[in-house]
């Protein structure tokens, strides 16, 4: 199963034509784990954060843990132009990322 999740996050970053893509599990208290990622040369890994847990958490916080909202495909085009605090801001944009898509994807 790591090698299929491997290859479809290299692929879907190769079609996307984006810098990143991770396959990220998320577990109903609002934390989880990065599990793959494909990241371009010139960006920093996810996977080797030091606390991987604070990317999302932010997001988990920004919706008040609602499940709807945070199991919803969401994107911003411009984290400087969207309705995100500026700590937000400023800790997605330390990982190069200036726009971002999150899609749910449900096992089992």
């Amino acid at each position: 199963m790591d090698m299929i999740w491997r290859a479809t996050a290299q692929a879907v970053r190769q079609i996307l034509r984006c810098d990143r893509v991770v396959v990220y599990r998320l577990l109903p208290q609002g934390n989880g784990q990065f599990l793959f990622e494909s990241v371009a040369p010139n960006c920093p890994q996810f996977i080797n954060m030091t606390d991987p847990n604070t990317w999302l958490s932010w997001h988990w916080k920004e919706t008040q843990g609602n499940l709807n909202q945070v199991y919803n495909q969401q994107a911003v085009n411009d984290i400087y132009k969207s309705t995100l605090s500026n700590s937000h801001q400023v800790l997605i944009d330390e990982f190069m990322i200036r726009s971002y898509m999150i899609t749910p994807v449900f096992l089992g």
